[in-house]
């Protein structure tokens, strides 16, 4: 419930002030979701479908849109292959070796 939370904010900074029966556009709705992540589009229709559930006359300004879904990783830039991962982890055991090397002489870093 809390992730439903916190991903309902940016609709709520965004449309707070309005009713919900009829308050936010299917354009408003649209425009919103274009700059919504993922999890911020699927709370707001979760709302407004529970809202629907409860209140026959609450139309969902939602309802039709498609979501954007990403490709996962292939989306992410640079990502680290395993190798590199591995390599990245072996330097900083060096470094964080090299840093207690140092504290243990009395030096400073």
């Amino acid at each position: 419930m809390r992730h439903h939370e916190q991903c309902i904010r940016a609709l709520l900074e965004r449309f707070g002030d309005r009713e919900l029966r009829g308050g936010v556009s299917y354009e408003d709705a649209a425009l919103w979701a274009n700059d919504a992540t993922e999890n911020q589009l699927t709370s707001a229709i979760a709302m407004f479908n529970d809202a629907r559930t409860r209140d026959r006359s609450i139309q969902s300004p939602f309802e039709g849109l498609t979501r954007r879904r990403t490709r996962g990783r292939r989306d992410l830039p640079d990502v680290l292959t395993v190798c590199e991962f591995e390599l990245l982890k072996e330097i900083a055991a060096r470094v964080q070796a090299a840093a207690r090397c140092g504290r243990a002489s009395g030096r400073r870093q």
